[in-house]
C-alpha cells in the first residue's frame, strides 16, 4: 500500500471545510443567543405591563376605599390624573370595577381588573391584572344646602348658638 502525498489542493480543501464549519457553528451560536435575548425583552415587555396594570387597579381600590371615587365612575378608560407623566403610556388602559355583596356587613366584595386593550378590545385585552379585596365603601355624604360655613362641620344649622 502505498500513500499518496498529499497536495496543496487537499490542504485547502480541508481548510475550507473547517472553516465552513466553524462558520456554521458560529452562526448558530449567535442564532441562538438572539433567539433568548428577543425571549428575555419580550418577557421583560410583558412584566412591564403587568406591573403597570397592577399599580392601575391598587390605585383605582384605593380610591374606592377612601371615598374618592365610585365603582361606577371608575369602570371605563383610565384617565390620567393631574400631573401624571404617563398619560401616553396609559391610552390604552381600561377598567372594570366589580360589586357584591359579602357576607360581613357594611363590606363589599369588590375586583378592579385593569386590562391593555388597545383600540378598546376588551374582549382580548393584551394583559390584565385582577385584584380581589373587601372593602368598606364609603357613603357619599350630602352636599350642604345654603352657604353656612359651618353645615358641613357637624354643627347646628339653625338658631343654636
Amino acid at each position: 500500500m502505498s500513500s499518496r502525498p498529499r497536495t496543496a489542493n487537499s490542504r485547502r480543501g480541508g481548510v475550507l471545510l473547517e472553516v465552513l464549519l466553524a462558520l456554521v457553528l458560529f452562526v448558530s451560536a449567535a442564532m441562538a443567543t438572539l433567539s433568548l435575548v428577543d425571549r428575555l425583552i419580550e418577557n421583560s415587555y410583558t412584566l412591564e405591563q403587568r406591573r403597570i396594570a397592577a399599580d392601575l387597579a391598587r390605585s383605582a381600590m384605593a380610591r374606592l376605599e377612601a371615598g374618592l371615587a365610585t365603582p361606577e365612575t371608575l369602570s371605563g378608560p383610565v384617565r390620567p390624573e393631574e400631573g401624571d407623566a404617563g398619560v401616553a403610556a396609559i391610552s390604552d388602559w381600561v377598567l372594570d370595577v366589580q360589586t357584591e355583596t359579602s357576607p360581613f356587613s357594611e363590606l363589599t366584595n369588590v375586583s378592579v381588573t385593569a386590562m391593555l386593550a388597545p383600540g378598546g378590545d376588551v374582549e382580548h385585552p393584551k394583559t390584565s391584572f385582577t385584584l380581589r379585596q373587601l372593602v368598606r365603601l364609603a357613603r357619599r355624604q350630602p352636599e350642604p344646602t345654603r352657604e353656612d360655613p359651618m353645615s358641613g362641620l357637624g354643627a347646628p344649622a339653625e338658631g343654636v348658638p
